[in-house]
């Protein structure tokens, strides 16, 4: 048998420096429909792309500057955790004429899977910067609640940060090459929801201001034979298939059933990983609007299972009381979960219960014929009668997009 040499002891082996790339810098685009008043008041804004470079969609950002007015240097308030995208009730990534993905709820569905798809390094990273702090020990504004403190001194004096679009959309996470004259939009849907996203001392005048918002994406200017090589490239009419999780996002009020049942999608393609979290129905200023509950006072939710067609994850449903810390079987799921992104969970065993509970449901073992059929997807619940909450639901199902490479140009086709 023929010995092969391990490469980091092939002393022999040459070195080469590549210069395909000519230069890098973020392509920074502004809003191309409504203006910087727009940025505060209700409704849609957008930003498209004609860039003649190549692009590195999947790491986007979002940059932002803000300021909260009507606020004295005393008052014990501050911006709750992951408050950016809590703005918008909608954002959607566009390429060419082809919709990729829509994603309801943005502020929520990042939250939920942030807890699972980042681990204690990012939060450290990247965590001030995109506004990712989450709230610690009794979620309150007492001291020991670090997190709020920490956020205080960030935002109360004006902010600067970013919003990276690949901790929401599930293409960008999948998609690492570059796309190439191809049209680029993306469009958000403001929200003016100051009662929601600020947290602490009574305070209902507190608000927050948009200064300027714009959407960065890094472009690359290559050197003149890889461009070439480039252009040869995207005139073959070969087919590029990326496969992706794609987020389904939906969320219902309950108030006075013990027992409910929600029938959240039908789906024409395979679930993967299934994700429920509750929010108090009650919102306000003295309100933790940021946080995933169980419980409030001794009213709680009791069980949770999922229905594919008639197929139940877990089959004798997820059992839990919050009021006696029986936190077993959801709290392992959560770690199981983080496991498949292999990340290391962020919160321990407390700050789940009391603080951020994401019910997660791994489904991608299924029989076949209800992978290829579709399938309804019903979340059962069982809780107190006099517990109301906001119940938020995301479903990652398997999608295939189709990028085309004809005419010197990119295309994209979903499936």
């Amino acid at each position: 048998m023929e010995k092969t040499i391990n490469k980091k002891f092939d002393l022999d082996r040459n070195y080469h420096l590549t210069n395909d790339i000519k230069k890098e810098d973020y392509l920074k685009i502004a809003l191309s429909s409504g203006s910087i008043a727009n940025l505060n008041k209700a409704g849609p804004l957008r930003f498209q792309s004609h860039s003649p470079n190549p692009l590195d969609i999947c790491n986007a950002i979002i940059a932002y500057k803000i300021k909260i007015d009507d606020l004295k240097d005393t008052e014990n308030i501050t911006l709750e955790n992951n408050f950016f995208p809590r703005m918008f009730s909608q954002m959607s990534l566009k390429l060419g004429t082809s919709e990729v993905e829509t994603i309801e709820y943005p502020g929520e569905v990042s939250s939920m899977l942030n807890f699972v798809m980042t681990d204690d390094d990012y939060k450290k990273e990247y965590g001030t910067l995109s506004g990712w702090i989450p709230d610690i020990a009794t979620g309150d504004t007492a001291a020991t609640n670090t997190s709020y403190d920490l956020r205080k001194k960030l935002y109360n004096k004006g902010f600067e940060g970013s919003f990276p679009l690949k901790n929401l959309f599930g293409f960008l996470q999948c998609y690492d090459r570059i796309i190439f004259l191809i049209p680029l939009e993306f469009s958000l849907n403001r929200i003016i929801n100051n009662d929601e996203i600020f947290y602490g001392a009574p305070n209902d005048e507190a608000k927050v201001t948009i200064e300027d918002m714009e959407l960065w994406i890094p472009q690359i200017t290559l050197n003149p034979m890889l461009e070439v090589k480039l252009l040869e490239r995207l005139n073959t009419n070969k087919d590029i298939n990326v496969s992706f999780l794609n987020r389904i996002s939906q969320s219902i009020d309950i108030s006075n059933q013990a027992v409910y049942n929600w029938p959240v999608a039908n789906l024409s393609n395979r679930a993967r990983y299934i994700f429920v979290a509750f929010k108090n129905s009650t919102v306000g200023y003295q309100e933790n609007n940021s946080k995933f509950i169980q419980y409030i006072g001794t009213n709680k939710i009791k069980s949770i299972r999922v229905r594919l067609n008639t197929s139940y994850y877990p089959e004798l449903g997820m059992v839990f009381d919050a009021t006696k810390n029986h936190q077993l079987e959801p709290y392992n799921f959560y770690i199981e979960m983080c496991k498949r992104f292999n990340n290391s969970p962020q919160l321990n065993y407390l700050d789940f219960k009391d603080l951020y509970s994401i019910f997660c449901f791994d489904v991608s073992a299924q029989d076949e014929k209800l992978a290829s059929n579709g399938c309804d997807v019903t979340i059962h619940i069982t809780k107190d009668a006099d517990l109301k909450v906001k119940c938020f639901c995301v479903i990652l199902e398997e999608k295939t997009a189709k990028i085309n490479l004809n005419d010197g140009k990119m295309h994209l086709f979903s499936s």
